[in-house]
């Protein structure tokens, strides 16, 4: 029922982004090169963010916990399998969301994204082109994610991590909105080529996709060929360490999952409340927060990860 409704929403918005492709089509309308890269990036950082979003959401449904433990522990059921679980689990809402997104766009605006040389070659490739980018674009945001917290899980104690997960949680969320919604636009050939725009380039992994489509599509522009390559070191890159972290999290953190409580004793330090009004407002506002810091169970993200909590269970049982 509920990927059912996570499917409906995404098909609903790439209905959405393919009309107006629809309505060029109906005109004759042709994009010129860099309103092809506009639209292009478009769709690459859109569903790169939804997907980095939903990753994000799930962030504790990554590593066993607790109740894992316990519930599956008991039974029959090995490691592996608990681990395969998971990843198909953590998984399959953000391939949810990267085919339902590019469902109906990503059929109608990649006809205006064909290569001209091609002739109907390259309207034939456009297509596994841009599916390909935009998995890519997904895996690699899916992969990030998780080798960041791999890499946390291994060199924390567990009690640091839970308390570090939390603003880890944020700050990737933080990021990945302040980059779809700030980051410049640099599509044009000026802007690409400019000397001044290249290290910032570096650092706006949209782009790198948006040049590995170029070359998948076979209209490849120069300025296009380093992000191209970046994107292929970082997927790469990002894969390999997700992999690495998750193993060792797996195998070396669930032994230890039942014998350390999840929540450390406060420590004393500098006493700091927050003004928001009156005491009680005051009172309300420093629980809400400590909260949030203390407990990963209590934390607003946690209702998003049931999905992957359901989705794991049905695959274990």
């Amino acid at each position: 029922m509920l990927l059912g409704q996570f499917a409906t929403i995404f098909s609903s918005v790439s209905l959405l982004f393919a009309l107006p492709g629809i309505l060029f089509a109906a005109v004759g309308e042709r994009l010129t090169s860099t309103e092809a890269w506009t639209a292009e990036h478009f769709f690459v950082a859109t569903t790169l963010t939804v997907v980095g979003v939903i990753t994000v959401l799930n962030w504790d449904s990554v590593f066993p916990d607790w109740r894992d433990v316990l519930v599956l522990g008991p039974l029959p059921v090995r490691a592996s399998t608990l681990f395969l679980a998971k990843i198909s689990a953590l998984f399959a809402a953000p391939g949810l969301a990267i085919v339902g997104l590019n469902i109906f766009a990503g059929f109608v605006w990649p006809l205006f994204f064909a290569s001209g040389r091609g002739g109907a070659l390259g309207l034939l490739r456009v297509w596994p082109a841009y599916r390909i980018t935009v998995s890519a674009a997904g895996g690699f945001i899916v992969c990030s994610v998780l080798a960041v917290q791999g890499i946390a899980v291994n060199l924390l104690p567990r009690q640091h991590f839970l308390r570090l997960s939390a603003f880890l949680q944020a700050g990737f969320f933080c990021l990945l909105l302040s980059l779809y919604f700030l980051e410049p636009h640099l599509e044009s050939p000026a802007a690409l080529t400019a000397p001044g725009n290249q290290h910032l380039l570096a650092w706006l992994p949209s782009y790198w996709f948006l040049g590995l489509f170029q070359q998948l599509n076979g209209s490849m522009h120069p300025a296009f060929l380093p992000l191209a390559r970046r994107a292929w070191i970082a997927l790469g890159t990002s894969v390999f360490g997700s992999g690495v972290a998750l193993l060792f999290s797996y195998f070396r953190m669930m032994p230890k999952i039942v014998e350390q409580p999840d929540i450390l004793p406060g420590v004393r330090g500098i006493s700091w409340s927050p003004n928001a009004g009156d005491s009680l407002k005051s009172a309300i506002t420093l629980f809400v927060v400590r909260t949030l810091l203390r407990s990963r169970q209590h934390t607003a993200w946690s209702s998003a990860s049931s999905l992957a909590s359901d989705l794991r269970l049905s695959w274990v049982m």
